[in-house]
C-alpha cells in the first residue's frame, strides 16, 4: 500500500472459530442452498473464510461460498453435486472459519 497519512486496511483481529452446524437437507441435484445459522460475536463487517469441517462430510456435498450477512449470523452455502435425483443432507458437526476482523469500517476501496 502506498504511503498515506491515513491508516487503513489493517487487521484488527484475526481468528478462528469452530461451530457446531446442523445443516437442512438439499432436495435435488446440482442445486444450492443459503443456509443460515447464529454465531454469536461475529460482526457484519467480519470477513470470513471457510476452512474445513472437522470429519468425513457427505458423499456429493460441497461448500461453495460462506458471508455474514448480519451481526451474529453466517450464511452457508452448500451444493449438492450428485447427479441423481436424490436429496443429500450435509453432515452435522464441527465447521471451522476463519474470521478477519478490519481495523474501522469502511474497508478500503482501493490501494492508494
Amino acid at each position: 500500500m502506498s504511503s498515506t497519512t491515513i491508516t487503513r486496511g489493517n487487521i484488527l483481529e484475526a481468528f478462528v472459530i469452530a461451530p457446531s452446524l446442523t445443516p437442512t437437507v438439499l432436495t435435488t441435484a446440482s442445486t444450492q442452498s443459503l443456509q443460515n445459522f447464529a454465531i454469536p460475536g461475529i460482526k457484519a463487517s467480519d470477513i470470513i473464510y471457510f476452512m474445513q469441517y472437522a470429519g468425513n462430510q457427505t458423499k456429493d456435498i460441497a461448500i461453495t461460498n460462506c458471508d455474514i450477512t448480519a451481526d451474529n449470523s453466517l450464511t452457508v452455502q452448500f451444493q449438492n453435486t450428485s447427479g441423481g435425483a436424490t436429496a443429500i443432507t450435509p453432515a452435522a458437526g464441527t465447521y471451522y472459519f476463519k474470521v478477519v476482523r478490519p481495523d474501522g469500517t469502511p474497508v478500503a476501496t482501493n490501494a492508494a
